[in-house]
């Protein structure tokens, strides 16, 4: 597993502090109003450079007993 990308989410009171903060070339002009670092959740699954999804890995025997 690679590192992850976040889950960038748009917001009407976003703007673009965020997105130059994080060094987003693409998001500047757009209504940045969170990023979610680690996320299981299905509207914001975090999924690493290979796209693989984050509760691939959780969810894995490996992990079993680690996180609920």
């Amino acid at each position: 597993m690679g590192p992850l990308t976040p889950h960038l989410v748009y917001k009407p009171w976003g703007g673009t502090r965020l997105a130059r903060l994080k060094g987003l070339p693409d998001s500047a002009s757009k209504l940045l109003g969170e990023t979610w670092e680690v996320s299981r959740l299905e509207e914001g699954l975090s999924t690493d450079e290979d796209q693989v999804p984050l509760s691939r890995f959780i969810n894995s025997p490996k992990t079993t007993g680690l996180c609920t």
